[in-house]
């Protein structure tokens, strides 16, 4: 399961830098951080995309964001490592 989410959280990165033209996430590792490189705006962008992707993986809406999503000290969205073990935990 960890491997299908973890394939979500990149093809989600890759979607965003692409409509971003950016080059922050060509290279991708579970130690890519992610809140210290998007702005807010940014970040929504890609829990949504997240979001949808996982609904169509799974069949069901599965939320991700929650009210420690903007918050630095909290925030799921620190690395890919930390976004794909904080989905695993609402999945499961």
């Amino acid at each position: 399961m960890r491997d299908r989410i973890k394939d979500i959280v990149f093809q989600a990165l890759k979607e965003l830098n692409a409509e971003l033209e950016i080059n922050i996430f060509d290279e991708l590792s579970e130690n890519t951080a992610i809140y210290e490189n998007l702005e807010s705006i940014n970040l929504l962008d890609l829990i949504v995309e997240i979001e949808d992707l996982l609904q169509k993986e799974f069949g069901k809406y599965i939320q991700i964001a929650d009210e420690n999503s903007m918050n630095v000290e909290q925030t799921i969205f620190k690395t890919i490592a930390s976004t794909i073990d904080g989905i695993l935990e609402k999945v499961s």
